[in-house]
């Protein structure tokens, strides 16, 4: 196997072949693919669209007064609207609009911190009464970054067309579908990059594999960051091919600028896209050239995510990029983890109940940076002493996490299909885990440039990582895509293997 795998220029002449005109077919098809798919799966991916007139920026008083006195507002209510993921990106994406600064005020029912009547002044020097306090959270306790605020950003400009309204909601719902739709085109174009032999039929396959993804198809028809996030990381991927196939600095200057944009979209990539840089330029060290775009396309990576940190510290006194981590690590490490899987959300007895709950470092950090870094403090310290108290329990949630997602892998692509489509999943997964395996071990050559290892290693690290920290399927939405195209590659090549084995074997 090693021999045949090796050698690609062994291929049969058929299979081989790559012409304008396939390429041109394929392209088509993959189109009409994912227009397909989009619409099949319309039914799982429409939200009804709240009636509401504008979005509630500068409206926060109303919003927490309703909150503090646990009234349940209509549906078609402002405040009601406003404890949802979506509405406050759209909310960011207005205050983008308006030049604020972007805040997320409303995570996780943090209020009620403030909202215990056994809250005394001595609790908080800065808020003497209760009333203060509300008002205090509105004003200063905000969070700056839990949520990514360049997501709103690239969407800002829109609203100017609509405002921000129902209207302005369905449009920017409708700008993720459309992205949707790119997605198998960038895979395809991606494929033909990393690729050396067989590349149409490689690309096909991925397309339509691509499009037919159901976790995006669930992602397309709302305002949220999976989708986008996926379409910039095959953009990055692109642009990094180009770059060290022709040596072009410019493509890699775009493809690191793309791969930091992609970790401000979703912070899952903070870790994983840095370390999938360094395994490429690891891996092909000892060409000079490459290593060099290769570093140049991590220094570009450094300075964009540097750059938001030092915003960060500008708006609260403390460099980080986001406060999502703490809080994540402990969802996915606590106790009750056991039992949720991939659920999502904190257990009440997690969370602080009061500001007693804080340490005084805690208390101090609350008021000299504000509630967001208290909170991962809180959150850090926790996680740290479960750590210690029982680390064999820890390891051994993180193990049956991995299992789960290894089995399964979040990989229910074709439910349309039924049993079948779920079993295509696993059979994805497992096929690019293999491919993994025989690349590692040198008995599959993914790709003559430094991308594959880049993609492989990306691969990896993020089931990695998301098995440790996340346990929400769409968090998985970027590993599907990445686990088609190593299996359809790995797959072929193998099939072309036998295929002139069989041939060799009759002459």
């Amino acid at each position: 196997m090693k021999t045949c795998l090796d050698n690609e220029k062994n291929s049969c002449k058929f299979w081989s072949k790559t012409s304008r005109s396939g390429v041109g077919v394929s392209v088509c098809l993959i189109v009409l693919a994912a227009l397909a798919a989009s619409k099949a799966y319309a039914v799982f991916s429409s939200y009804g669209l709240p009636n509401f007139s504008s979005c509630y920026v500068g409206k926060e008083d109303l919003l927490i007064a309703r909150l503090a006195d646990s009234s349940r507002p209509r549906s078609e209510d402002i405040a009601f609207f406003a404890d949802t993921d979506e509405a406050n990106y759209l909310r960011n994406v207005e205050q983008w609009h308006l030049g604020i600064t972007p805040t997320d005020s409303l995570s996780w029912g943090v209020l009620k911190l403030f909202q215990r009547s056994d809250l005394s002044s001595e609790d908080l020097a800065v808020a003497r009464t209760r009333e203060h306090l509300l008002r205090a959270f509105s004003e200063r306790h905000q969070f700056i970054s839990y949520r990514s605020v360049i997501f709103p950003l690239i969407f800002a400009p829109m609203i100017a067309w609509t405002g921000c309204n129902s209207d302005g909601l369905s449009l920017l719902r409708e700008i993720v579908f459309v992205l949707r739709l790119a997605i198998p085109i960038l895979a395809v174009i991606l494929v033909f990059l990393i690729t050396q032999e067989n590349r149409w039929i490689k690309s096909l396959a991925v397309g339509v594999l691509v499009a037919f993804d159901d976790q995006l198809s669930q992602s397309a028809g709302t305002f949220m960051p999976e989708v986008p996030a996926v379409a910039i990381m095959f953009l990055a991927f692109v642009f990094l091919a180009l770059g060290w196939r022709r040596n072009a600095w410019l493509f890699c200057l775009l493809g690191g600028m793309f791969l930091g944009l992609l970790s401000l979209v979703k912070f899952d990539f903070l870790y994983v896209a840095p370390l999938s840089l360094l395994a490429g330029a690891f891996l092909f060290s000892k060409e000079r050239i490459t290593f060099g775009y290769i570093f140049l396309s991590l220094l570009v990576y450094i300075l964009i995510i540097s750059a938001y940190a030092l915003r960060n510290y500008e708006l609260t006194g403390r460099y980080f990029v986001t406060s999502k981590d703490a809080v994540n690590l402990w969802i996915g490490n606590s106790s009750q983890a056991k039992s949720r899987h991939y659920a999502f959300g904190l257990a009440a007895d997690e969370k602080p109940n009061t500001i007693n709950d804080l340490t005084e470092t805690e208390k101090k950090t609350l008021v000299d940076h504000g509630m967001e870094l208290a909170l991962r403090d809180y959150f850090r310290r926790r996680l740290f002493a479960r750590i210690t108290d029982d680390p064999t329990d820890v390891l051994g949630g993180v193990l049956r996490k991995a299992r789960i997602l290894f089995l399964n892998g979040g990989m229910n692509l074709f439910p349309l299909l039924g049993a079948a489509g779920y079993t295509l999943g696993i059979l994805i997964n497992w096929l690019a885990w293999i491919g993994v395996v025989c690349w590692a071990v040198r008995r599959w050559r993914f790709s003559g440039s430094p991308l594959g290892a880049v993609l492989i290693s990306t691969f990896v690290l993020s089931f990695s990582i998301i098995a440790v920290v996340f346990f929400l399927p769409r968090f998985l939405s970027h590993l599907v895509p990445l686990a088609t195209i190593i299996a359809v590659c790995f797959t072929v090549d193998v099939g072309v293997t036998l295929l002139n084995r069989k041939q060799h074997a009759t002459v």
